[in-house]
């Protein structure tokens, strides 16, 4: 557990709402998402967190009055507490474009809330109602060679150039992960020597059923028995 003193009360944050990597040591000013509050012997007590997703939304409407009033909205955030944060977002006035007022100059408007998490990226992501450009968009920065979607099962099978692979994956699937969360659909991620392989398979596969097939369709009555007949008497 880390003491968290305030001016008034005591934080405490418990193991499992601690972001991997941090260094909590006395004297250091962070900020935290108070998740209860309780008053033991005179002392109030607040249990904290620095895992979780709603810590970088209140961050968010902190840092930017386009948020805090209602003008961009937070449709929904995924994060891997450390490494990477997936933001959901719209816009209600056709005009402001949320990707460069979050970002601003060269990341110059989210750079103190990155700081704030010690360098986790924050990936912004404006919303769509077309799946396929919502799930490209949720993946970031990484050019997507096919994508298919089985809408039954809500699976979007992905193609992607093999040296983009790992980071369309991310760190122990970190990116596609949080991609999935942010999108609610399952992600299949496949190099694209993985189609080629499959297309030559198939090809093959093609080929050898129709040859079979071929042989099993012929029929007795295409049978030339004039030339049968040439034969035997030639044998």
């Amino acid at each position: 557990f880390v003491l968290v003193e305030f001016e008034k009360s005591i934080g405490i944050l418990p193991p499992n709402l601690q972001t991997k990597g941090e260094g909590y040591f006395v004297g250091r000013k962070m900020k935290f998402l108070v998740l209860n509050i309780s008053t033991e012997k005179g002392t109030v007590l607040g249990i904290l967190s620095r895992k979780s997703p709603l810590l970088v939304r209140r961050l968010l409407e902190k840092e930017y009055n386009e948020i805090a009033e209602g003008n961009i909205e937070i449709l929904d955030i995924a994060r891997q507490a450390g490494y990477k944060t997936k933001v959901l977002v719209r816009s209600k006035i056709p005009s402001l474009d949320p990707i460069s007022t979050i970002l601003g100059p060269k990341n110059y408007r989210i750079q103190p809330i990155i700081n704030e998490l010690n360098g986790e990226r924050i990936d912004i992501i404006v919303y769509s109602d077309d799946p396929k450009t919502l799930i490209i968009r949720s993946l970031g920065n990484v050019r997507i060679l096919n994508i298919e979607l089985d809408t039954t099962n809500k699976i979007a099978k992905i193609i992607v150039p093999d040296e983009q692979l790992s980071q369309t994956i991310g760190k122990e699937g970190a990116n596609a992960k949080l991609a999935a969360s942010i999108t609610k659909w399952k992600i299949d991620i496949k190099p694209e020597s993985y189609l080629r392989k499959k297309t030559q398979e198939e090809t093959r596969s093609i080929f050898e059923a129709t040859t079979t097939e071929e042989e099993e369709n012929i029929n007795i009555k295409d049978v030339d028995w004039k030339l049968i007949g040439n034969l035997n008497k030639n044998n």
